[in-house]
C-alpha cells in the first residue's frame, strides 16, 4: 500500500494565506505604528485631566490660605514698621547696638559681646 503524500503547501494555500499573512502583518504595522502612540497621549491627556481636577478641587482652599498669609504679611510688616519707628525714630535706622558701637568706638572701647544686665528684683 502506497499513500501518496500531499505537500503541505499548495498553489490554493499559498493564494489564500498569503493575502492574509499580509494583512495580518499590515494591520500589526498600522496598531504600532498609528493606535500605540495615539493611545500613549490619551493616557497621558487623561492623568493630566485628574491633576487638573484634583488642582480645582483644592483652589478653594488654597485661596483662602492665600488670603490668611496676605493678612499675616500686612499685620507683620505693620508691626516691623512700628519695631523700626521705636528704635530708629523715623529718618534713620539705627538700633540699640549700633548706638552702643559708636559710642564704644568714640570711646576707645573695643566690644566683642554685649549682655543686658537684669533688672534688680524688688
Amino acid at each position: 500500500m502506497t499513500t501518496s503524500r500531499q505537500p503541505w503547501l499548495t498553489p490554493g494555500r499559498l493564494l489564500v494565506g498569503l493575502p492574509f499573512g499580509l494583512r495580518v502583518v499590515v494591520s500589526a504595522a498600522v496598531v504600532l505604528v498609528g493606535v500605540l502612540p495615539v493611545a500613549q497621549t490619551l493616557r497621558e491627556l487623561d492623568a493630566r485631566r485628574d491633576t487638573l481636577f484634583n488642582l480645582q478641587r483644592s483652589r478653594p482652599t488654597l485661596e483662602r490660605r492665600l488670603t490668611q498669609a496676605e493678612a499675616e504679611l500686612r499685620l507683620t510688616e505693620e508691626k516691623q514698621a512700628l519695631l523700626m519707628g521705636l528704635l530708629a525714630g523715623h529718618d534713620k535706622v539705627q538700633t540699640l547696638l549700633a548706638l552702643l558701637n559708636q559710642q564704644a568706638v568714640a570711646s576707645g572701647v573695643q566690644m566683642q559681646r554685649y549682655e543686658p544686665l537684669k533688672p534688680p528684683s524688688p
